[in-house]
């Protein structure tokens, strides 16, 4: 299974103006954020930054 079959079905409850980023690219993110030792939101926004 791919990452965004596993994703995928997951709803995204932000609205219209706090939409920045597709979902699944936040998702995507996070999860390789915390793969890569991110300990907090301040380490994935600048690993976020960075891309």
């Amino acid at each position: 299974m791919s990452f965004i079959e596993h994703f995928n079905p997951l709803e995204d409850g932000r609205t219209g103006i706090n939409i920045c980023h597709e979902l699944l690219d936040v998702v995507f993110l996070v999860v390789t954020a915390i793969l890569s030792g991110a300990e907090g939101g301040r380490t994935s926004s600048i690993l976020g930054k960075r891309s």
